[in-house]
């Protein structure tokens, strides 16, 4: 069999989906391929791991259980369909959604109206989002990672970390958020139109309220104290 431009990436994903026909190479990183394809008449996309650090295979497994959690709880946004995984060899294959990302860039210096207005919907439609608690579990454990920054990195002293903790604690119940909202996962078609979220790798829950929310409710509770 000749090899193919998408070759050694195209025989994982074929190994599970063996009627993929993959086109073209989408995107490459240190720690995926994005493949482009056709199977069974559909547009697909294979995507593929090629970071082997455990944390960025749990955030691949994460990628695939929130796919297949759509199904009970479909987000407020155009998002694709699981079709087939394997998180043991690092390849997922979704439906292809239409419309162009946003920008290229994952930090643009300028962004078009049309550009800011998807961006803009994207996330107000996420924001009302709800689901059931026990669907999407919280990916980030805050107090862990609070010690781990203290006590491995020296990043935080011992009042850095309580000080971190109780403005957790202050931020309320959780939301659904994607958490990684750039515009190079938001799609869109001409006018403006939103036609798509992707990389749901680091969705989960965060805090209800804003830091700033947090942050001005201590000012005036502070501002309250009696001398």
């Amino acid at each position: 069999m000749s090899k193919t431009v998408a070759y050694p990436f195209d025989d994982r994903a074929r190994t599970l989906c063996p009627g993929l026909r993959v086109d073209t190479v989408l995107h490459r990183t240190d720690k995926a391929v994005l493949l482009a394809g056709t199977l069974d008449g559909l547009d697909v996309v294979a995507k593929l791991l090629i970071d082997t650090d455990p944390f960025w295979q749990a955030k691949f497994t994460a990628e695939i259980d929130t796919y297949r959690a759509f199904e009970v709880a479909p987000p407020p946004v155009p998002a694709p369909r699981l079709l087939a995984a394997d998180p043991d060899a690092g390849v997922l294959v979704s439906t292809r959604l239409p419309g162009v990302p946003a920008a290229r860039d994952r930090y643009p210096t300028a962004l078009s109206p049309d550009d800011v207005r998807v961006m803009l919907q994207a996330a107000r439609d996420l924001r009302g989002w709800s689901a059931p608690d026990d669907l999407f579990p919280a990916v980030w454990d805050y107090p862990h990672r609070f010690g781990r920054y203290r006590t491995e990195h020296g990043l935080l002293d011992a009042r850095d970390e309580a000080a971190l903790n109780a403005l957790a604690a202050a931020a309320g119940p959780m939301r659904l958020a994607h958490g990684d909202l750039l515009p190079a996962n938001v799609l869109r078609a001409p006018g403006g139109v939103l036609t798509g979220v992707l990389d749901w790798g680091v969705h989960r829950p965060v805090p209800t309220r804003s830091r700033r929310g947090v942050a001005v409710d201590r000012a005036r509770a502070t501002a309250r104290r009696p001398p």
